[in-house]
């Protein structure tokens, strides 16, 4: 209860010093496993909420909540925190390099289906308002590697 309380204390201090923030939907979500004696789902059906803050520097970091039908056809939550570093060769487009850290549930051979700690690194780029996550993850537990691209859609400012 507490860890909780002081990681909302934390964003709400960092969101008041912030330059500004953005909201996104993520929709959508495809991968590739390159494990080939298994049949995994490849489309995940991800929807989503991601605020960014900073989103006038080059450093941005964010908190994002986010549901699916992960590899296994389980539903799955994901709930993190996003740190990227991003450059802007065009005003109206940007790419960053970055991660998560958070939290994730739904499979069962991880922890029972319960919640598991997961670190993914992440590649954005963005057009205006509509952008596409790449994520790898390598095989972890007993999951298999895999290569995923996500869709997200800036709905605002804040």
């Amino acid at each position: 209860m507490y860890k909780t309380l002081a990681l909302c204390a934390w964003l709400l201090l960092s969101a008041s010093n912030a330059h500004s923030a953005s909201a996104y939907l993520q929709i959508g979500g495809w991968s590739k496993h390159f494990q080939n004696n298994q049949t995994y789902n490849e489309s995940h059906n991800t929807t989503g909420f991601e605020v960014e803050f900073d989103t006038q520097t080059k450093s941005t970091f964010g908190v994002l909540f986010t549901s699916f039908k992960n590899s296994h056809w389980e539903n799955s939550r994901h709930a993190a925190l996003s740190v990227k570093r991003c450059y802007q060769p065009f005003r109206f487009s940007k790419g960053c390099l970055g991660f998560t850290a958070g939290f994730i549930d739904g499979y069962k051979k991880i922890d029972g289906g319960g919640f598991f700690p997961a670190l993914i690194p992440k590649l954005n780029f963005e057009y205006k308002k509509v952008g596409l996550d790449f994520l790898c993850v390598p095989a972890v537990y007993s999951s298999a590697s895999f290569c995923a691209v996500q869709g997200r859609l800036k709905i605002g400012s804040l």
